[in-house]
């Protein structure tokens, strides 16, 4: 009698999927006294924490981490197991109940630093610069408060996700004046790039930098005309208002 076909374990999501699976089990799992969360830093945190709670602000925090699409579980699944992560993890205090969410920020900002750093001769050196610089911050940062270093990490990683935000918006906004997109796709990309936009913005007014806040607030402010632009022609930003003159020939009117 012929064998029954065995089942794949992977499945539509293939090998990648199954090691962030993993590693997320992991991260639960081996948190111990450290709490659970889920993440997608564009991800994120731990709000069924055991252990000493977290202090105030950070409840929002790591809620948000941990709802927050396409941000430390994706860079997980493309960096599983990189040492780097785990060293610099190392470099910030964090509380029992915030362990999961310095995970989390770590791997997304240690996964983007190697995307600024690239492939070229360098790359070593950009990303041990990248490290010295935020030790500087986080040794600023030591006598400000117990918490005061995954504030620094949140700071860093907020602020990338919305570079990345505004690199996208721009470029979609030059296509659709390039006319290089259809007017549905620009709509369909333009509506993500608000979402995460929203999804964005409760973490960065969460922080305790006033003038942080007020910078990414701005960022995202500019990352929105442009999308709403995608989506529905209209205002825009200054920079696309340059870029769409700079096309026709004609001198931009503000």
């Amino acid at each position: 009698m012929p064998r029954p076909p065995r089942r794949r374990l992977v499945g539509r999501g293939g090998p990648r999927a199954l090691v962030a699976l993993v590693l997320l089990g992991g991260c639960v799992g081996g948190g111990g006294a450290s709490g659970a969360g889920g993440a997608a830093d564009p991800s994120s945190t731990s709000a069924s924490s055991a252990g000493t709670p977290p202090s105030s602000g950070s409840n929002a925090n790591a809620a948000d981490t941990a709802s927050a699409a396409g941000g430390a579980a994706s860079a997980s699944a493309g960096q599983p197991g990189d040492p780097l992560a785990g060293e610099v993890e190392e470099m910030v205090p964090a509380a029992p109940g915030q362990r999961l969410e310095r995970r989390m920020l770590v791997v997304e900002l240690v996964a983007d630093w190697r995307r600024e750093a690239g492939n070229d001769k360098d790359s070593a050196d950009v990303i041990a610069l990248l490290r010295r610089e935020l030790s500087d911050k986080l040794a600023g940062a030591h006598a400000q408060g117990p918490d005061a270093g995954l504030e620094v990490v949140r700071a860093e990683v907020y602020d990338r996700r919305a570079r990345t935000l505004s690199r996208r918006s721009f470029a979609l906004g030059k296509t659709v004046i390039d006319g290089a997109i259809a007017d549905a796709d620009a709509r369909i990309r333009g509506q993500q790039i608000l979402d995460e936009v929203k999804a964005l913005q409760p973490q960065i007014r969460a922080l305790k930098n006033p003038d942080r806040v007020r910078v990414l607030t701005n960022d995202l402010q500019e990352v929105s005309l442009e999308a709403s632009f995608a989506i529905a022609r209209g205002a825009t930003s200054r920079r696309l208002s340059d870029y769409r003159s700079s096309k026709s020939g004609a001198p931009n009117v503000r």
